[in-house]
């Protein structure tokens, strides 16, 4: 079976072109006066304006939140180095553990379980998902990009959200970006438990940035030829640059339901998100996973 990472780059094509039309696509014009994402700008100034009058004065770069701020972005932009085998050294033997199909119901209609015990290959697998997000109380929309890969218990997760809202003074922008690890368990032998840890951040189009540590608790089942169910909550302390360390909270609650054509799955689903104690984004979302 190929890497977890492997990806033909010609298979990316289908999910550039949802990310393109869903950021170009026109919401529906309601005459907002004031946007969703003026309530997360607000947090940010809410954020500035409690530590300013907490200490009476500026810290500048060595108060605690923007120390945080700068550590969430070297992490951002860290690369991990893997060890090498000293030379002449043997393979260490595998282990049996945990392993998957290639991808859900990839097996006969007789075997429908995707999880597989005590084995010693087939012990990855990894898929990129594209959708789109409609929020169903204004003109804001948002295309999403995520990767994921397992490797026995282990998977590890990176997912990009670019958040447009078309207002009658402007528009505007919000960036969310994650990456996550987390430990699966299996569900029974349809499906998986994920429970890990990750970095949240986010940038405003005025610049403004926060980030902060994650939970994710997630579960995904197959329970029947075609069709798949998944559920993930996301917990996180941000802290804004210039704010207090950990003084908005975020929460992003993700539901869907899916059907399979071969290695396709086809979504529809709900997400709801929340920074600080501004109105929430919560919408439908549709979209489609590809497994490699």
């Amino acid at each position: 079976m190929p890497a977890p990472w492997g990806v033909n780059l010609s298979r990316l094509a289908p999910f550039a072109v949802c990310l393109a039309f869903g950021a170009a696509l026109p919401a529906a014009a309601r005459g907002q006066d004031k946007g969703k994402i003026d309530d997360v700008e607000k947090s940010a100034e809410n954020a500035e304006n409690h530590e300013s009058g907490h200490h009476g004065h500026d810290h500048g770069d060595d108060d605690g939140g923007g120390g945080f701020f700068w550590l969430i972005r070297l992490l951002f932009h860290s690369h991990g180095h893997g060890g090498v085998a000293p030379d002449g050294a043997p393979p260490a033997p595998e282990p049996p553990g945990q392993g998957y199909l290639d991808y859900p119901y990839a097996g006969p209609a007789d075997r429908e379980s995707f999880v597989l015990r005590n084995v010693t290959e087939g012990r990855t697998f990894s898929a990129l998902t594209a959708d789109y997000f409609l929020d169903d109380q204004s003109s804001l929309r948002a295309g999403r990009i995520a990767l994921e890969g397992a490797y026995g218990i282990g998977y590890l997760s990176a997912e990009y959200s670019f958040y447009r809202e078309p207002r009658p003074d402007g528009t505007d922008y919000l960036h969310l970006a994650r990456v996550g690890l987390d430990g699966l368990g299996p569900l029974g032998d349809v499906g998986y438990v994920k429970v890990g840890l990750g970095l949240q951040g986010l940038v405003l189009d005025n610049g403004r940035g926060a980030g902060g540590p994650e939970l994710e608790l997630g579960v995904q089942s197959f329970p029947g030829r075609p069709f798949g169910l998944g559920a993930t909550a996301r917990l996180a302390p941000l802290t804004w640059e210039g704010g207090p360390l950990f003084g908005t909270g975020f929460v992003d609650l993700m539901a869907n339901g899916s059907v399979f054509i071969g290695r396709v799955e086809l979504q529809g689903g709900y997400r709801w998100t929340r920074v600080g104690l501004g109105e929430p984004f919560r919408g439908p979302t549709v979209g489609m996973r590809v497994w490699f």
